[in-house]
């Protein structure tokens, strides 16, 4: 039988070194581990890169583990996000500091994501309760949101607690699917800062065989 991935501590279980058949086949050694490592140990060997890599990974990793209080893990996240946005758009120069503070976060987020070719939209199947309160919340604020703005704003509810955080703790896994979509975008976000082209497991999924992956989203670009 196939192995169930379940829950992930480490946000590099994304990339699986192996799998086992599903009909109950050989297990088999696979590319993509190979290489992410190609990829990472120069990276870190580079002094110019080797303390962002290492911050944006701690973040991930402490993000995408399921241990903790879920708040915690969202937050994390969005720092991790933030710095991927600041190094990507300030330090590449493509904005100015005073740019980059004028922006809205999920307007700097969304810029990045899409550098990168990572979709924003909602996925219905896999984020039900984010889709229903993105539908909720487009009748009250008159705009269509999208996975940036459900990242940060969900993640500033929990952060500033106004009359909005009711709203995020009243649907029941709106705080668990937040955390979910914030490790997707993460971790896509650094394997595609790595270059990194393979084959990649969706962590908005907690559970699934360990060989559903798929290529990361700006393959073949």
């Amino acid at each position: 039988m196939g192995r169930s991935c379940g829950k992930t501590g480490v946000p590099f279980t994304a990339i699986q070194r192996g799998s086992r058949a599903r009909d109950g086949g050989t297990k088999k050694i696979t590319r993509p581990l190979g290489d992410l490592l190609s990829r990472v140990v120069p990276a870190f060997a580079d002094p110019d890169r080797r303390a962002v890599l290492w911050f944006q990974m701690m973040f991930a990793i402490i993000s995408a583990s399921d241990k903790g209080f879920v708040e915690q893990r969202v937050m994390t996240g969005a720092a991790g996000l933030e710095h991927i946005m600041w190094q990507t758009l300030v330090s590449s120069s493509t904005l100015t500091e005073d740019q980059y503070r004028s922006m809205a976060a999920h307007q700097l987020l969304r810029k990045v994501l899409a550098a990168a070719k990572i979709p924003v939209d909602i996925d219905p199947g896999l984020l039900p309760v984010i889709t229903q309160f993105a539908a909720d919340e487009r009748q009250r604020q008159g705009a269509t949101l999208d996975g940036a703005h459900m990242v940060t704003q969900i993640r500033n509810r929990l952060v500033y607690p106004t009359g909005d955080q009711e709203r995020v703790y009243r649907r029941d896994g709106l705080v668990a699917e937040a955390w979910l979509l914030t490790r997707h975008y993460l971790v896509l976000l650094i394997l595609h800062s790595l270059g990194y082209r393979g084959l990649y497991r969706d962590l908005r999924k907690t559970s699934g065989w360990a060989a559903d992956r798929k290529n990361v989203p700006w393959a073949g670009q």
